[in-house]
């Protein structure tokens, strides 16, 4: 991390859908260069928080900031921040690696970045499987690697 500063910090957030309030005043902040998930069961409002912080929804209350930068006001948002919302959403026949480099390449972010964002989240070794679900770690399961691949887009403080 770049010495635990800040890069992401939701504050107070709020989602109503209708009468149901699936996110309801969340608040943390998240280090730079952390790869961070949500756990909880069904319904608890992990895919509305990433959504909210991704820029896909807009909360009711509240503020979702980027290296101090309201998402929707960044430059280059795919160069600030990278996210997973469904591990299924990686090409089938495409390697992580190379799911990356096509992610960067849309991005206009180096190639060369691809592998340095694999080390960082722990995952060169799994980089050239084809397929997330052949992918078998001791410490993780599928869904995770998936996962971690995926947020690894996530860049190191890289300008707006």
């Amino acid at each position: 991390t770049d010495n635990g500063a800040q890069m992401i910090s939701v504050s107070g957030i709020t989602k109503q859908y209708g009468t149901r309030v699936a996110v309801d005043d969340m608040t943390f902040d998240v280090a730079s260069g952390r790869v961070t998930g949500f756990v909880g069961p069904n319904g608890a409002g992990k895919s509305t928080t990433m959504r909210m912080m991704v820029g896909l929804a807009r909360p009711d209350t509240g503020e979702v900031r980027h290296d101090g930068v309201n998402y929707t006001d960044l430059l280059h948002p795919d160069r600030v921040v990278g996210s997973v919302l469904d591990a299924r959403c990686m090409h089938p026949g495409r390697t992580a690696r190379n799911h990356l480099r096509a992610l960067a390449a849309l991005s206009t972010v180096a190639v060369a970045r691809v592998d340095e964002v694999l080390t960082d989240v722990g995952l060169e070794s799994a980089a050239n499987h084809l397929d997330v679900d052949d992918v078998s770690l001791s410490h993780c399961d599928s869904e995770d690697v998936a996962n971690r691949v995926g947020a690894g887009v996530v860049r190191k403080h890289q300008r707006r």
